[in-house]
């Protein structure tokens, strides 16, 4: 692993077969990413990164934030009440955007020992680094597809994703490689668009359809986890999300 001066870690272990992208504009991201395929419109993850890039903003915005971060915390707050958060951990946000799943979990309280992010978009993981540094969080940032995490087996003691999942064409591959990196006994937080939500316009812009209730319950037993359960999230985000919990045995 590479150290910055200021204390973050960017290069995330690789499997030995995989070659890494050294991106030019923002060097301390090194990690692969492989060619997919994301959507119902079968965009490639490269393109989508580029969307996503393009519109960055939107994902620290006031709006998506007052939308999202109270609901986070009182997902993740819940989670702790459980008994499921005993820290100190060490955590994986898969799609991390801007960072917002990871602040709302740091804003409970001193539990993280290490915090790990993954995204496609540059621009995205620049601004979730910024915020990791103003709140001089250690972090390790690698730009990475949530279908491939490079990432050693029972590696995390938390793994979350938030709105992730819909842009996955393998829904049940990336679940389980979630999975396969967590610790036994600890928990995979899944946040997903529900059918129905009013997105109309966020589906036409990033090509993407949400999956069944059903469906997602499913594909975290398939992927060997127990405890399932999808729960509502608080406040507005309700209306266009809900949360699905599960925990590896």
């Amino acid at each position: 692993m590479a150290e910055s001066n200021a204390g973050l870690l960017y290069r995330a272990p690789k499997p030995a077969h995989r070659r890494p992208l050294h991106n030019r504009e923002q060097p301390w991201i090194c990690a692969p990413v492989p060619l997919r395929y994301s959507g119902d419109r079968n965009v490639p993850e490269r393109k989508l990164a580029r969307v996503y890039d393009r519109n960055a903003g939107y994902w620290d915005s006031r709006l998506y934030r007052l939308a999202y971060h109270p609901a986070y915390v009182r997902l993740l707050d819940g989670l702790k009440r459980e008994g499921l958060l005993p820290g100190p951990l060490r955590v994986l946000d898969c799609g991390t955007g801007a960072g917002l799943l990871i602040e709302s979990f740091l804003d409970l309280g001193p539990a993280a020992a290490e915090i790990h992010a993954i995204d496609l978009s540059p621009n995205l993981l620049a601004m979730a680094r910024a915020k990791f540094l103003r709140r001089g969080v250690p972090a390790r940032l690698a730009l990475s597809s949530i279908s491939r995490l490079p990432y050693p087996e029972a590696r995390m003691d938390l793994v979350l994703s938030g709105l992730v999942l819909e842009h996955v064409p393998e829904p049940l591959d990336a679940v389980r490689e979630m999975a396969r990196v967590l610790r036994p006994g600890r928990p995979l937080v899944l946040v997903a668009t529900r059918r129905g939500a009013p997105d109309h316009w966020f589906r036409l812009k990033y090509g993407y359809s949400p999956y069944p209730k059903a469906a997602l319950l499913g594909w975290l037993k398939q992927a060997g986890l127990t405890r399932v359960r999808a729960q509502p999230l608080y406040g507005i985000a309700r209306l266009f999300a809900r949360a699905y919990v599960g925990v590896k045995p």
